[in-house]
């Protein structure tokens, strides 16, 4: 009795199949059209790229450091304050330095005295011997005593030269042009030698600091412009061009580190921004192009529904670039023709439509 059902049950799928589908193609000869929106696939110019990720960085970045220590008497920057090589950011207490290259100052004046006047006895004695009126030890002791004194001179040139410098160095200056990131110091504070004063970073330029694929490691060149987005300014392009690409992957991770270089002159670009972009690698003459909303995408397979003759086609094709709502059709579509932009999930191949006007 069992196999009379099953048997009976199975010479009926046929005429349910039957029955279930005739509605579906009475739909499309006979059904109401479907009333959509169109859009021609145009030609246009494409960049053909590679998607990169990164970081922004200070291409110089400096912790400036005391050279010599005393109180802080004033400090001229502080947070966020631009600053230009050699343009001071903190000044110690001068006195003790001053007082120091005066003491040396006048020991030299003093050691120069001298030495002149031994150098004019050395001469004097010099003439008295070749006359034969003194003896040649007390000639050679004449020269003894002009070579202490000339060393002595040196000694104390050193002792200027030193001075001057640690006076110098009182004025604790940028040594670049840039912005100070942070000041370690106050007024009144007492600083040693070798201790941090301030950090200072040049913004402009930045590099991005970033990784491509192992694919397209033999595409990315030197030069190639990159542009960038960043999330402090939704909608805003930044654009760069690459300056430093690694002789080798990463192989850990089998991608390629490249930086890119960006003016950034009117500073907006922070170090530490996150940035995500492309890199320009070539500039194609055409390409098909149609609006997003007339792709759609299910489980990896890519269709558009071309309109011909009043009906729906169905096309499945393969898309490359994005651009401004724009998506590149690399397979599938012919420029010029026409696919519907809306209602799409009530379309199928041989679905009647009409446009709207």
């Amino acid at each position: 009795m069992y196999k009379a059902i099953i048997i009976a049950s199975l010479l009926l799928i046929p005429a349910f199949w039957v029955y279930s589908e005739a509605p579906k193609e009475a739909k499309k000869e006979g059904g109401k059209a479907v009333l959509i929106t169109t859009a021609k696939a145009q030609l246009r110019p494409v960049e053909r790229s590679v998607s990169l990720v990164g970081e922004l960085q200070a291409e110089e970045e400096a912790i400036v450091k005391a050279e010599v220590k005393g109180k802080v008497k004033a400090v001229y920057k502080s947070l966020g304050d631009v600053v230009k090589k050699g343009e001071p950011i903190v000044f110690l207490d001068s006195e003790e330095y001053e007082i120091v290259w005066e003491q040396v100052a006048q020991a030299l004046k003093g050691a120069e005295s001298r030495s002149e006047l031994a150098r004019l006895n050395w001469e004097r004695t010099e003439g008295l011997f070749k006359k034969g009126l003194i003896s040649e030890r007390e000639r050679d002791e004449a020269g003894k005593s002009l070579e202490g004194l000339d060393a002595t001179v040196r000694e104390r040139r050193a002792a200027v030269e030193l001075a001057t410098k640690k006076l110098r160095d009182v004025t604790i200056s940028a040594p670049f042009s840039g912005v100070v990131k942070e000041r370690f110091v106050n007024v009144g504070d007492y600083v040693d030698d070798k201790m941090a004063v301030a950090t200072i970073v040049d913004l402009s330029p930045l590099k991005l600091k970033a990784s491509v694929p192992e694919k397209s490691a033999g595409i990315v060149k030197a030069g190639m412009k990159v542009l960038i987005g960043i999330e402090a300014y939704p909608g805003k392009v930044f654009e760069g061009s690459v300056a430093r690409i690694s002789p080798a992957l990463d192989p850990k991770t089998r991608t390629l580190t490249i930086e890119a270089a960006f003016q950034n002159r009117d500073r907006v670009l922070k170090p530490g921004f996150f940035a995500a972009g492309r890199i320009v690698t070539k500039k194609a003459d055409k390409a098909i192009f149609v609006p997003e909303e007339s792709l759609v995408s299910f489980a990896g397979i890519k269709k558009v529904f071309v309109i011909e003759n009043d009906a729906a086609v169905e096309r499945l094709v393969k898309v490359g670039e994005r651009l401004e709502g724009m998506v590149e059709i690399t397979e599938g579509l012919e420029g010029g023709d026409v696919v519907a932009s809306s209602a799409l999930n009530k379309l199928s191949t041989g679905i009647k439509v009409e446009i709207k006007r």
